[in-house]
């Protein structure tokens, strides 16, 4: 997790300008944090990349669907989603 938030700082720093780059990063740290327990701080992550993903890509890309699975998979699971299926 170490790596994920250097690399998030070093694109950070390196542009302005929002990147595919970013947001595989963004989504790889919200999904680290999502394995860790930290859902507040993953869910923050991954709707930053979210945001990006919608300006940069089209809404079929397969990144951004991704993002979105990780993003559901917290909520629904306090929503009790999977007790009824």
């Amino acid at each position: 997790m170490r790596i994920s938030r250097a690399e998030l700082a070093a694109i950070r720093q390196q542009s302005q300008n929002p990147t595919p780059e970013l947001c595989a990063t963004l989504t790889a740290l919200g999904s680290f944090l999502l394995e860790k327990g930290d859902v507040t701080e993953a869910l923050e992550n991954l709707h930053q990349a979210e945001v990006i993903y919608g300006k940069l890509c089209d809404p079929s890309n397969m990144q951004l669907g991704d993002n979105l699975r990780l993003q559901a998979n917290p909520l629904c699971a306090t929503q009790s989603c999977r007790s009824r299926s």
